[in-house]
Formats: structure tokens, C-alpha cells, sequence
């Protein structure tokens, strides 16, 4: 399209009361080429007039001059179109994040009526599975102290059974790898247990019969030495269950509104070994449990009020 019809097209979009935004980029883009198109062509008539001032008449110099004003004209209005395009865009853009944020506002509130019951349903569920396997855990400690207090003949007392559940179990002492180490002379008669003779003392000893048996000389004293040869053993050493902090003691499921009882408080008084108390902490659950069927308190204090006045003529 020429410069002519792209600014007839212009005129015509900001006549309309409403512009999609996908239109108005169209046009800013156009925009973009035929201002510069449209000063160029001023500058053109500007130069041809400067030349017309010497070598034309003065009928070439008024029908440069009025292409010249027309020129001019339209770089005005293509200016003041694009003016109104760049407003017109950035209230649309303006008003699509308007209507963004509406609608994530309203979601939002839609979530807090719509999820508010289900989420307060998902955590109180939770919360009773997890009284409820608790209190699972704690009978069958019961279960168990009960049966290793009547222990049958030959049989032996079953552990905790959270420490079995959680913990990990220990391991015994084992062999490793091992190695035959060279021939010693070592200490022995009045100084066995002292182990092997010293780097230093070992050209002392002068062997006796066979040559496993011999006498040591050191500061004047002879001790009996031997010939001894050992194995050499790497043995990982016992260790026990690697054991968990009990659930009772560690667990803490507050009240899920303000008011409320606690689900779930720690219970700590003089706790002992796993499985060591379960009786005390079924009571502890059932104890819990019937707190929780109060109505809630408010913990504020009491509203207090004052006194204002207020002009009535």
C-alpha cells in the first residue's frame, strides 16, 4: 500500500472507538516504516525547492511549496496517529492485565471457598491415621511386654516392636581378611605377655637346639624368647541396633484451629526405653482424644470497648 492509503487506513482505525491489540501492533508496525518514509520525502521536497529558488518561476515554487505543506501534513498526522496508537496499546495491554489480576483474585477466593473444607478434611484424616498407627504401635508393645513377662521355657524375649520396625538392626562381631605374618621372636617364660622382642634387641638373641627356642641378652639381664608365627586377623567389630527416636516422644500434631486441643502432644514424662511404657502412652492417646471433643476456646481476652461522640447538630 502507498504512504497515501497506509494514512487513510490510519485515520479510519483511530476513528473506531475500539481497537483489538493484534490491529494496533499491525499498525505501529507500519508506522515504524512510513514515518521515516514521510520525512524523507519532506526532505526531498525541501532540497528541490532550495534548487527551484534559483532556476524556477514562481508557479514551480508555489506547487512545491503546496507539496511541501502536504508533506508536511502527513508527517504530522502519521506522528499524531502513532501517538494514539501507543496510548490506545497500552490501555488495552493495560486493561488485559487488569483483567489478569481479576481473575487470579478470583480464583484465588474461589480456591480458599471451594479448597478450605477439603484441605481441613485431608489434614484432620492425616492427622487421626497417625493416632491411629500409633496407638496400633503401642498395643502391640503391649502385646509384647506382656508375653515376655510369661516367658516360654526355651524361647527368647521378642524386642521392641517400633525398634524393629524403625531401626536398624545390629551386627555381630565377624572375621575379615587376614594375612600370615613373618616369623617373631617373642618374649617368653618370666616375660610372656610381652610381646615381640624389639627391632633393636633382636641381634641379641642367640638361638638355642632347633633354633625356635632362644636366650636374649638386654641390660644385663637374659630373658627366654621363641620363635612365634601369627595371623594376622581384621575383625569388624559387634555393634548394636541403630535406634530411632520413639514416635510418641518426637511426634507433634497441633490443634488445626486456634482453640483447640493439640492432636497430638509429646509424651515425655520420664520416658524409658521403646516399648517400655505403652500402657501410659494408650491412656496419653485416649486422654488427647477426649480433649479434642471440647468446643473450641478463644485464647483472646475479652473485647474491650470505648466511648466516642459523635456530632448530631
Amino acid at each position: 500500500m502507498s504512504l497515501k492509503e497506509n494514512l487513510k487506513a490510519l485515520m479510519s482505525a483511530a476513528r473506531k472507538p475500539k481497537t483489538d491489540a493484534t490491529e494496533v501492533r499491525s499498525i505501529l508496525s507500519q508506522l515504524a516504516t512510513d514515518v521515516p518514509a514521510a520525512e524523507a520525502l519532506v526532505d526531498e521536497l525541501e532540497n528541490r525547492r532550495r534548487s527551484l529558488l534559483v532556476t524556477g518561476d514562481d508557479g514551480e515554487l508555489d506547487a512545491i511549496d503546496a507539496k511541501i505543506v502536504e508533506a508536511n501534513r502527513n508527517v504530522e498526522r502519521l506522528c499524531a496517529g502513532r501517538d494514539k496508537m501507543t496510548g490506545r496499546l497500552a490501555e488495552i495491554e493495560a486493561a488485559a492485565d487488569q483483567a489478569q489480576k481479576i481473575k487470579a483474585y478470583r480464583d484465588a477466593a474461589a480456591m480458599v471457598a471451594n479448597m478450605g473444607p477439603e484441605v481441613e478434611k485431608l489434614i484432620r484424616d492425616g492427622c487421626d491415621m497417625v493416632i491411629d498407627g500409633l496407638r496400633k504401635v503401642h498395643l502391640v508393645e503391649q502385646a509384647i511386654n506382656q508375653a515376655n513377662a510369661n516367658l516360654p521355657d526355651n524361647e527368647a524375649h521378642l524386642p521392641s516392636f517400633e525398634l524393629t520396625m524403625r531401626g536398624i538392626p545390629g551386627e555381630p562381631q565377624q572375621r575379615g581378611k587376614s594375612k600370615i605374618r613373618d616369623h617373631e621372636w617373642h618374649y617368653t617364660g618370666n616375660a610372656e605377655g610381652w610381646g615381640a622382642v624389639e627391632a633393636q634387641f633382636v641381634g641379641n638373641v642367640t638361638p638355642i637346639g632347633d633354633g625356635k627356642t632362644g636366650k636374649l641378652n638386654r641390660s644385663g639381664s637374659t630373658f627366654d624368647v621363641e620363635l612365634r608365627r601369627y595371623r594376622e586377623v581384621e575383625v569388624l567389630i559387634e555393634r548394636g541396633w541403630a535406634r530411632p527416636v520413639p514416635l510418641a516422644l518426637s511426634l507433634r500434631l497441633p490443634a488445626f484451629r486456634v482453640g483447640e486441643a493439640d492432636i497430638w502432644a509429646p509424651f515425655n514424662p520420664g520416658f524409658g526405653d521403646l516399648g517400655s511404657n505403652p500402657a501410659a502412652i494408650l491412656d496419653h492417646i485416649d486422654r488427647l482424644k477426649q480433649e479434642r471433643l471440647r468446643p473450641a476456646m478463644d485464647p483472646r481476652p475479652d473485647r474491650s470497648t470505648k466511648t466516642v461522640l459523635e456530632l448530631v447538630s
